[in-house]
């Protein structure tokens, strides 16, 4: 089956705030070019392809810096089937349901910061402890809730996952979670992976003589990029040109 690569790129990168811009369906309105520009941080890769792919014009977007620097696979199988304003609406519907949760959860003060846990050394991550009662039921459980780092709301739908393994959960509505560390798992100490698209990847390691446990992370924004999407092909080597 045939497939194409390609990498994002953002041509006439856009120095306005998105802040600053006004919530327009799939997007935000940017009043200085008078056009939406379209949040792609939450999207699928194949959603992202078939937006671009199929767009009639200019297409301004917002991209994350993990994003800038991925490759997206296509494949037949994997092309979007959907039309473009049906994709744009599931854009819209993201969006619209994200600031409903967020209107519905309120500012926590902030916690003393303990240090960076992240593979890239990212500072200002706050944490803190807080005691639980031990049963036979709760005694290999970690409970905690994910916050933004910067306006303290709690986050719903962040990944956390025991590394190593396929044991995972995902933060609610209200961004709680809970994750039972498996009786077979006995390493002396747990690393948990905390992840979700436009947020900076975030590893804790805890001592397994601590559970169980009620943690509150907190979670970085990861930094976006404003400007015209396009799609730059990535030329496949041919076979005489790849290693042995």
């Amino acid at each position: 089956m045939k497939s194409a690569a390609y990498h994002l790129k953002l041509h006439n990168p856009c120095n306005q705030s998105w802040d600053s811009m006004t919530e327009n369906g799939s997007g935000k309105f940017c009043s200085a070019c008078a056009k939406t520009v379209v949040d792609f941080t939450g999207l699928a890769d194949a959603d992202i392809l078939h937006l671009i792919q199929t767009s009639s014009g200019k297409l301004c977007g917002r991209l994350t810096q993990t994003q800038l620097n991925q490759t997206l696979e296509e494949t037949q199988s994997h092309r979007s089937s959907l039309p473009f304003n049906t994709v744009l609406a599931g854009a819209f519907l993201i969006s619209t349901t994200s600031s409903a949760l967020s209107d519905q959860q309120q500012s926590l003060p902030p916690t003393n910061v303990l240090g960076s846990h992240t593979e890239n050394s990212v500072q200002n991550q706050a944490i803190r402890n807080k005691p639980e009662t031990v049963s036979d039921s709760t005694k290999n459980t970690i409970r905690g809730t994910v916050f933004d780092a910067s306006d303290h709301l709690a986050l719903p739908g962040i990944y956390v996952q025991l590394k190593g393994t396929e044991v995972k959960a995902m933060t609610n509505a209200t961004g709680l979670f809970s994750l039972t560390i498996p009786a077979s798992y006995t390493p002396d100490k747990i690393t948990l992976i905390f992840a979700q698209i436009g947020y900076q990847r975030l590893e804790l390691t805890l001592k397994a003589e601590d559970l169980p446990l009620t943690k509150e992370v907190y979670l970085n924004q990861e930094q976006s990029f404003l400007g015209e999407v396009v799609l730059i092909p990535v030329k496949k080597k041919k076979w005489w040109q790849k290693k042995h």
